[in-house]
C-alpha cells in the first residue's frame, strides 16, 4: 500500500533539520572564535609584562614578583646566567618549567631568534601559556624573563560561555521551530480543508463554502471551489427542472391533445346552440362559451411546456385587453366575493402578442383569486412609466402577500406551496414577458396590502 505523502511533514522537517545545522555550525563557530579571543587577550597580557619586566626599570624582588603574579592571575621567573630559575613568587612549578625552558632555548637557540616568544604547554596535566624573553643586557642580574599563566580557567569562561550561548542557541531553535510549525501549518491547514471540502462536494454537498481569505493562491483555490459549488448547484438544478419541464410538456402534450378534441366538439354545440337560443338563454351561454374560452387558454399553456413560445405581434391598446379580461372575469369574481378595481389611463398601442398578454394577466389574476379565499379586492390599473418608454398593467389584491425572501424565487418552475399546482404559471408569465423585451416586477401593495405586481411592455418595438 503506497504511504500518504505529508505536505506538514515536507516542508517542516527539511526547514528544522536545516535550522538546526546551521545553528549548530553558528554556535560552533562563535564558541570557537570567543575562545581565541579570549586565548589571543591572555597571549597579549602576558607578552606585554614580560616586554615590561625586560625593561628593568621595576625592582624585581620576591614581594612584587607575589604582587604582580596576584595583579595579572599569573607568574614572573626570572632566569639565571644558566637559564635556571632563580626568582618566582611561587616555586611549584619550578623544576618542571626548568625542563621545558631548557627544550625552548634550544630551539630557539637553532633557529637562531632571541625575540620574545610564546608557547603552550601542560603542566601537572593543565593547560598553560607562557611567554619567554631573553635579556642580553650584561648589567642585569637575570638573563630571561619567563611569565606563565594558566588557560584552564580561560577555557572553563569560554566553556560557560559557551553553555549560556547553547541555552539562547536552543531558545532560539525552539523560537524558529514554532515560526516554522506556524508558517508550514498556514500552509497544510488550508490545504487539507480545501481538500475536506472537495471530499464534500464529492459526495454531493452543495452547500459547503469555504471561509478562507487569503489573499494568494490559496485564497484564489478556495474562491474557485466556491464558484464551482455554486455553479455545480445550479447546473443540477437546472438538470432538475429541464428533466421536470420535460416530463410536465410530454405528459401536458398528451393531456392537451385528449382535451382539445372533446372541447373542440362542446364549443360547436355551443355555437349551434346560440344560434336558436333566446334572450335569456344567450345570457348563459355566452357565459359557457367564456368558460370554455378559458379551458383552451389552459390547454394552450399546458402545450406550450413541450415547445418553444412563439409570439404573433400586432398593435393593440393594452387598456383594451385588460377590459376585455374583466368583462369576462367579473361574474365570476363576484361570486366568490370579490370586487374589481379598475383604474386605467390613457395608453398608445402596443406591439404585443393580445393571447399571450391576456394569459399573463389570467395567470396573476387568479393567483389573486387563490388567496382571497373569503373575499377582497383585485386592482388592475395601467399607466405609463415616468420615462415614457413603457406602459404598466399593475394587478394587486388585498391578501397577505409574498414575503421577502420567496420573491427571488417566486417565478423559477416548481416554486410553489400549493398541493394542487405544479408552480409554472410564474415561471411563464416571466417568460412571455422577456419574450416582449419587457420586465415584470413584484412588491407589496402600498394601497391594498397584499402582492402587487407590475408588467412593463416597452412603448417601440422595431417588429409587428
Amino acid at each position: 500500500m503506497k504511504t500518504r505523502d505529508n505536505i506538514y511533514l515536507r516542508i517542516f522537517l527539511p526547514f528544522s533539520f536545516s535550522l538546526i545545522f546551521i545553528t549548530l555550525v553558528a554556535w560552533w563557530g562563535a564558541n570557537e572564535l570567543l575562545y581565541r579571543a579570549m586565548e589571543n587577550r591572555l597571549s597579549r597580557q602576558i607578552q606585554q609584562t614580560a616586554n615590561l619586566l625586560s625593561e628593568g626599570k621595576l625592582p624585581l624582588t620576591r614581594p612584587l614578583l607575589a604582587q604582580l603574579s596576584e595583579l595579572l592571575d599569573a607568574n614572573v621567573f626570572l632566569l639565571a646566567d644558566d637559564n635556571r630559575i632563580i626568582l618566582s613568587a611561587d616555586n611549584s612549578f619550578a623544576s618542571q618549567l626548568n625542563k621545558l625552558i631548557q627544550s625552548v632555548i634550544l630551539q630557539r637557540n637553532q633557529q637562531q631568534t632571541h625575540k620574545l616568544s610564546v608557547h603552550k604547554i601542560e603542566l601537572n596535566g593543565q593547560p598553560f601559556m607562557f611567554a619567554f624573553k631573553t635579556v642580553d643586557d650584561g648589567s642585569k642580574k637575570y638573563k630571561g624573563i619567563v611569565v606563565l599563566a594558566s588557560t584552564s580557567q580561560m577555557q572553563a569562561k569560554a566553556a560557560e560561555t559557551g553553555y549560556r550561548l547553547v541555552l539562547i542557541v536552543i531558545s532560539i531553535l525552539l523560537l524558529l521551530a514554532w515560526l516554522g510549525h506556524r508558517n508550514a501549518r498556514k500552509i497544510t491547514a488550508p490545504i487539507s480543508e480545501l481538500a475536506q471540502m472537495a471530499e464534500e462536494i464529492a459526495a454531493g454537498n452543495r452547500e459547503i463554502q469555504s471561509h478562507i481569505k487569503q489573499k494568494n493562491e490559496i485564497g484564489d483555490l478556495a474562491q474557485a471551489l466556491n464558484s464551482m459549488t455554486l455553479k455545480l448547484k445550479n447546473y443540477e438544478q437546472e438538470l432538475v427542472q429541464k428533466s421536470r419541464l420535460e416530463i410536465v410538456g410530454s405528459l401536458a402534450a398528451k393531456v392537451a391533445h385528449e382535451i382539445r378534441n372533446p372541447l373542440t366538439a362542446i364549443k360547436l354545440q355551443i355555437q349551434m346552440l346560440q344560434e336558436n337560443a333566446n334572450d335569456t338563454q344567450q345570457s348563459g351561454l355566452r357565459s359557457v362559451a367564456s368558460e370554455i374560452r378559458r379551458l383552451e387558454l389552459i390547454v394552450s399553456t399546458a402545450l406550450d411546456q413541450s415547445k418553444p413560445v412563439r409570439l404573433n405581434y400586432a398593435f393593440f391598446n393594452p387598456n383594451q385587453l385588460i377590459e376585455e379580461f374583466v368583462e369576462l372575469f367579473k361574474p365570476q369574481m363576484a361570486h366568490r366575493g370579490v370586487e374589481v378595481q379598475v383604474s386605467l389611463q390613457h395608453l398608445p398601442d402596443v406591439a404585443l402578442d393580445r393571447n399571450r398578454i391576456i394569459q399573463v394577466i389570467t395567470n396573476l389574476v387568479m393567483n389573486a383569486l387563490d388567496e382571497l379565499k373569503t373575499g377582497g379586492v383585485i386592482r388592475l390599473s395601467s399607466a405609463c412609466s415616468q420615462d415614457d418608454k413603457f406602459v404598466e398593467i399593475t394587478i394587486e389584491d388585498s391578501g397577505k402577500g409574498i414575503p421577502l425572501e420567496k420573491r427571488t424565487q417566486i417565478f423559477q418552475p416548481f416554486a410553489t406551496e400549493k398541493s394542487d399546482n405544479m408552480g409554472l404559471g410564474l415561471s411563464i408569465c416571466k417568460e412571455i414577458i422577456e419574450l416582449h423585451h419587457g420586465e415584470i416586477l413584484i412588491s407589496q401593495s402600498q394601497l391594498l396590502g397584499g402582492a402587487k405586481f407590475v408588467i412593463k411592455l416597452p412603448i417601440k418595438q422595431d417588429k409587428v
